[in-house]
């Protein structure tokens, strides 16, 4: 049986706030992480707000029992910031940029032990 994980993805809460209530309810159900989006990731940890909405955010999800991802991560300041508050996942240029499909597979089977 396959498996899969649902993240809410900050473009996506218009139509979640809009879908039919008993579909909504299940959905809601079923997420496992919230996304912080990149607009708020840019100037942490220097910006007061965007430091304070980050935290906000994070401790929802938690408080929820969720998972967070950041996106748009570029600096080790960023990261430092979003582990010592508890944010464990995180996507941006500071790991990669951008890389087709092709050059995963070929990674993924180069890095395989088997």
């Amino acid at each position: 049986m396959a498996s899969f994980k649902i993240a809410v993805q900050p473009a996506a809460e218009r139509e979640l706030r809009e879908a039919p209530f008993p579909f909504r309810r299940q959905l809601v159900q079923a997420i496992h992480k919230l996304k912080i989006a990149k607009a708020f990731i840019r100037d942490i940890p220097g910006d007061a707000n965007d430091t304070a909405i980050v935290r906000a955010v994070i401790s929802l999800a938690d408080s929820l029992g969720l998972e967070t991802i950041a996106e748009g991560v570029e600096q080790s300041a960023q990261i430092d910031f979003l582990l010592e508050h508890g944010c464990t996942q995180a996507q941006g240029f500071h790991f990669s940029r951008p890389v087709p499909a092709a050059a995963i597979v070929e990674y993924c089977r180069r890095a395989s032990p088997l």
